[in-house]
């Protein structure tokens, strides 16, 4: 039968993003704040909470996947190096899903860093060419010199680079508190591995790792930002995928050029929940007209904010 595109609906929107983006919002979100907002705010926050939910789903499986596996680390020697690997096995309804958690982890992850590009990106993407030609449409000269196309392409990539707006969502727009829980918990450096055959004996490598603290915060973050984009992108184009970062840092079985680390007990993926979380407060915020105060910041109660509610139901 011929393919028909079908345009699926979620039964209760509003539920749903309270449910995964907004968790115990006040009432004034369902009666003045969300009635005000515009349709492309609306969708992006269903798109997102969608997202959130199979996140979620996936996470449930994956943990199921996890209780099935088993692993080995093994050496040989191959021309004069020593190579360690780890292998997984596990059998999953019958079927063999040796290492598929991994897989789930990684696409995870891409999913909620996509779910930041959502907010960090307009809500329809426009060609350049368009973009310059409405431009001179708007000229009266009609020209169209270097030093203004120059100018043009700045102006272009100050609107539509995903990658920049995506680094000032994290500078700009993220909550300071939310800033030091990245800095406490996560860092960005390169790594040696290796393994005796028995004991994984990996380390920071220490410049990378002094380099790292001679940084401060707004340098810090956007270094964990630009991380996070390069997971992205390396999983968009090139299929690489990159798993949550393990805490033991000695687990490493080779060396790394620069990568995200953790540190302590948060993972990536809470602080991409709660990241996004704040980031789509503040992005609603900006957008409602219900607010007494012409430059809200936030939907939430200062309480609220006190207490960090991003980090509700994750930890």
């Amino acid at each position: 039968m011929p393919y028909t595109y079908h345009d699926l609906v979620t039964p209760d929107e509003l539920s749903d993003i309270k449910k995964y983006l907004f968790p115990e919002v006040s009432s004034s979100f369902d009666d003045t704040i969300f009635p005000s907002l515009e349709k492309p705010v609306i969708k992006k926050l269903i798109l997102i909470s969608e997202r959130l939910e199979f996140v979620q789903n996936l996470k449930t499986l994956e943990d199921d996947i996890s209780n099935k596996h088993s692993n080995k680390t093994s050496t040989k020697i191959q021309n004069g190096i020593k190579i360690c690997t780890e292998t997984f096995s596990c059998t999953y309804l019958g079927n063999d899903f040796s290492g598929v958690q991994f897989d789930i982890d990684a696409i995870r992850i891409y999913l909620l860093i996509t779910c930041l590009d959502t907010i960090a990106g307009q809500s329809e993407y426009i060609d350049p060419f368009v973009f310059i030609l409405s431009d001179m449409q708007n000229d009266n000269s009609n020209s169209l010199t270097q030093e203004k196309l120059e100018s043009l392409g700045s102006l272009y990539k100050e609107s539509f680079s995903l990658s920049k707006n995506f680094k000032k969502q994290f500078i700009n727009n993220l909550h300071d508190n939310l800033k030091n829980k990245w800095i406490e918990n996560f860092c960005v450096s390169a790594t040696v591995g290796s393994c005796d055959g028995k004991n994984h004996i990996g380390e920071f490598n220490k410049e990378s790792y002094a380099s790292w603290y001679n940084k401060n915060t707004n340098e810090k973050i956007s270094s964990i930002a630009s991380a996070l984009y390069d997971m992205r992108s390396q999983f968009t184009h090139t299929s690489l995928r990159n798993i949550s970062p393990n805490l033991d840092i000695r687990s490493a079985l080779k060396n790394h050029s620069k990568h995200l680390i953790r540190l302590n007990n948060i993972h990536l993926d809470t602080m991409l929940i709660a990241t996004l979380r704040c980031l789509a407060d503040r992005f609603v915020a900006r957008n409602t007209n219900s607010i007494e105060n012409s430059h809200p910041t936030t939907i939430f109660s200062e309480s609220d904010t006190s207490n960090e509610w991003w980090f509700r139901n994750l930890i």
